[in-house]
């Protein structure tokens, strides 16, 4: 087929369907249809079948062969039995040009361009040689027909005005009920925009693991949530302590229970169920279940009240009066005010005995790096290994974190950079592996309790030359090895307890310089020989346990200069002689125990 004739059926085809879009609007407003007649005035059969084809192959686009869609390319129709196209269309021309036995048309007007079953022939005939088109004689229109017709146009035109509105305030109606039964609240888009912000803070901050802050079911996730969109207090994204309220709300979720907080999806939008308010700190039994299953809501967050005491956290109320927490001095203000409604550096985290239950988040190590003093957890029911931030926290002088479950070996490396530290209490935990040496380079440390632990391995002999160290708890682990002579060039000790352990060999007689020494437990261990004399220079001390041990020899005269001692636990060893009368001169002595010796004569009269 020519371009010319690919034109001429295009043209062709564009007048037949503007012709059937003038018949459906006179229909509408109720004037009579015309039939199509030829430039004579009577109807053709020819002419009938080329419109009713082109009609029919209206309701697809053209193609470059001359085809419509599911039109084959010879142009007949795609519909059996001579019946429209589909859609709209179809439907319409249907409803005005059906008659029985296939009569659609009357006639068809003559026009220049002579019809042909295949088409238009393509001779020298061109657009230019078109005629005007006119309407002879108009038809009466069936007015069944008409009728079925303005039907048809009003229901489509209904439709289109009704589904749109009917079906949105039906959505609208379902969504709205949904969500007054599950008592939800949307999240708006900005609020989540605030959240990606403050995450991209916290991790350029290095604050926090990426992998831990995308994670709905950690405490990071949690916290970001929470400091992010449901904390009252709302800081700006870039406000100095921000990461406070953050770290601290780590800490919170990291020691409670599961708290289902909806994640917010990247439209911006979550759905953000409510948890009713409850009175008072304890749940009611009968109501146990059902807070379980309950979630946190935005506009008034209530949580499990896992911890004995928890005023104002993750409240609107500034953290200098959460529960626990005392702030630095602020300039104006009077020295002993370290409570106030205001977020401001942190001195103490105090939490002790609180039923605190969980893991130490690094986030709140990170944030208080550089401002806290100490951190006071003991006596609660913290697990996980010490956290290796422990090393960044440049300012602190004591951790408190004994009688928890805390495991894993010491981080001897990180301990050690907390150069301020004076007080490390790890004492009644689950610690294992050997002391770290590396404690001994806490140049101020001056209290190191590890009782009652499982630390095995031998005494480090550079602890010995820790010269502000007062007090060393060591009882009730498994270590083992002899103790160093350097333990008795303590310059500062007055507590020394290595009982309930393995130690073997003998007591070092350089304990005798440690002259300020006023407590010496070393029961309970496998030590043998006799009992230094040395010790008689320990004018202060007040109790002396070697109990329990395979000390031999007799009982030294020169301990009766120890005018101060008060205790004496020497039963179950293997000591022989008497008991010297010197001994008498220990006025203030309350207890004495040699029980289970070798011993013979009397007490001394004085």
């Amino acid at each position: 087929m020519s371009s010319l004739d690919r034109q001429q059926k295009q043209a062709e085809r564009r007048i037949a369907i503007q012709r059937q879009m003038d018949l459906m609007e006179q229909a509408a407003l109720g004037r009579n249809i015309p039939d199509i007649l030829d430039g004579n005035g009577e109807s053709t059969t020819d002419n009938k079948e080329s419109a009713r084809r082109f009609l029919d192959d209206s309701s697809g686009d053209s193609s470059p062969n001359g085809s419509s869609n599911g039109t084959p390319p010879g142009g007949g129709p795609s519909k059996v039995n001579g019946e429209g196209g589909g859609g709209f269309l179809g439907l319409l021309q249907k409803s005005f040009y059906h008659r029985k036995n296939d009569q659609e048309f009357d006639t068809m007007r003559q026009t220049n361009i002579a019809p042909r079953s295949g088409g238009f022939s393509g001779g020298g005939s061109s657009m230019n040689n078109m005629n005007t088109m006119n309407t002879m004689n108009s038809v009466q229109a069936d007015p069944k027909r008409r009728k079925r017709c303005l039907f048809i146009l009003a229901s489509v035109c209904l439709t289109a005005i009704l589904v749109p509105t009917v079906g949105g305030k039906w959505s609208e109606h379902r969504t709205k009920k949904h969500r007054e039964k599950e008592n939800v609240t949307i999240i708006p888009q900005d609020m989540a925009a605030r959240r990606l912000a403050i995450q991209d803070t916290i991790i350029k901050m290095g604050l926090s693991d990426p992998d831990q802050l995308l994670r709905p079911d950690t405490a990071p996730y949690q916290a970001l949530d929470w400091v992010a969109i449901h904390d009252k207090a709302q800081l700006p994204v870039h406000d100095s302590f921000l990461p406070h309220r953050f770290a601290l709300a780590t800490l919170y979720f990291s020691t409670h229970g599961d708290l289902m907080f909806a994640p917010v999806p990247d439209d911006g939008t979550a759905d953000i169920p409510e948890l009713s308010n409850g009175e008072g700190d304890v749940r009611d039994e009968a109501d146990e279940k059902d807070e379980e299953e309950a979630i946190i809501a935005a506009d008034d967050f209530s949580l499990e009240p896992d911890w004995l005491k928890e005023d104002n956290w993750l409240s609107a109320k500034g953290i200098c009066t959460w529960y626990g927490i005392s702030c630095h001095h602020r300039q104006g203000t009077p020295a002993d005010q370290v409570h106030f409604d205001d977020n401001w550096g942190i001195s103490i985290l105090n939490l002790t005995e609180n039923n605190v239950r969980g893991t130490i988040p690094p986030e709140l190590l990170l944030v208080l790096s550089d401002e806290i003093r100490a951190i006071d957890l003991s006596g609660n029911g913290i697990w996980g290994d010490l956290p290796l931030e422990l090393g960044e926290l440049d300012t602190i002088e004591g951790l408190y974190l004994d009688e928890n479950f805390i495991g894993g070996t010491m981080p001897g490396v990180e301990l050690a950079k907390m150069t301020k530290l004076q007080n490390l209490y790890l004492a009644k935990n689950i610690l294992t592996g050997p002391m770290p040496s590396q404690l001994s380079e806490l140049a101020n440390l001056k209290g190191l309790t590890l009782h009652d632990n499982q630390l095995t391995g031998t005494l480090p002999t550079e602890i010995g030359s820790m010269p502000q160290l007062e007090l060393m708890y060591l009882d009730l682990n498994l270590m083992t090895g002899t103790i160093p002579t350097e333990y008795g060039s303590f310059p500062a000790i007055h507590d020394l307890r290595l009982r309930n352990n393995y130690f073997g060999g003998t007591i070092p007689k350089e304990f005798g310089n440690a002259v300020t020494m006023e407590t010496l437990y070393l029961d309970n261990n496998e030590l043998v020989g006799t009992l230094p004399t040395e010790l008689s220079k320990l004018k202060y001390l007040d109790e002396l346990h070697v109990y329990k041990n395979g000390l031999t020899g007799t009982l030294p005269t020169e301990y009766g200069l120890l005018k101060k001692l008060h205790h004496i636990y020497m039963d179950s060893n293997g000591f022989i002689g008497t008991i010297p009368k010197e001994w008498g001169n220990i006025k203030d002595l309350q207890q004495l125990y040699l029980y289970k010796n070798k011993l013979t004569g009397f007490l001394p009269t004085e």
